[in-house]
């Protein structure tokens, strides 16, 4: 028989008081504050809770922080835990998973592994090229058709990158997912008329 678990949402109380006679500005005063400050402890228990699904993971998989050492210290130990974790994490016992913690690093992982070929190798390569052909043919209107579009180039080798930096930063699955399920949906996009240009 299968049985399925009930989340159940962990509600957040506000003390808030009142006086007795109050208008109604008042009254939206005070309920804007109180909803700022449910907001507030909100946002802070999840972080209390992700740093304790953290602190937990980081027991099961034996993570060591050598942050307190010298630099070539603190690599080289760190290697050698990261190998001792990567040899330990098939074997970990099932009841000890209680996390989604590797699904959602690798999720992550491929995400930002995918900005970072397109800002640190491909845009770069598309960049050098044209200016390498604006260099080589020296054409008046192919160089002035050359310089602006590596200029944009330029600039969305910058973009790419905040964002790769920003991606790195995200705590919210759901954004994150959401993020995941638009780059597949543009890929396919892509593919598809490739497909179409290329049958034809």
């Amino acid at each position: 028989m299968n049985t399925r678990k009930k989340q159940t949402k962990e509600n957040i109380t506000v003390h808030i008081s009142c006086p007795n006679s109050i208008g109604p500005d008042e009254m939206q005063d005070i309920i804007a504050k109180a909803i700022i400050q449910a907001d507030e402890m909100r946002v802070q228990r999840e972080e209390e809770n992700r740093k304790e699904i953290n602190k937990k993971w980081h027991e099961v998989i034996g993570y060591k922080d050598y942050s307190n050492r010298g630099w070539l210290a603190n690599c080289f130990f760190r290697i050698i835990n990261d190998v001792a974790i990567l040899a330990k994490i098939p074997l970990i016992p099932k009841k000890k998973i209680e996390t989604d913690w590797v699904s959602w690093s690798l999720l992550k992982a491929v995400i930002v592994m995918l900005f970072q070929f397109i800002t640190y190798v491909f845009l770069p390569l598309v960049f050098f090229a044209l200016l390498f052909e604006a260099f080589q043919q020296w054409d008046i209107i192919y160089s002035s058709l050359c310089f602006p579009m590596a200029f944009f180039i330029y600039t969305l080798y910058g973009i790419f990158r905040l964002t790769t930096i920003e991606i790195d930063r995200i705590k919210d699955r759901n954004y994150l997912i959401g993020l995941f399920t638009a780059i597949v949906t543009v890929i396919s996009v892509i593919i598809a008329v490739i497909a179409i240009i290329w049958g034809k």
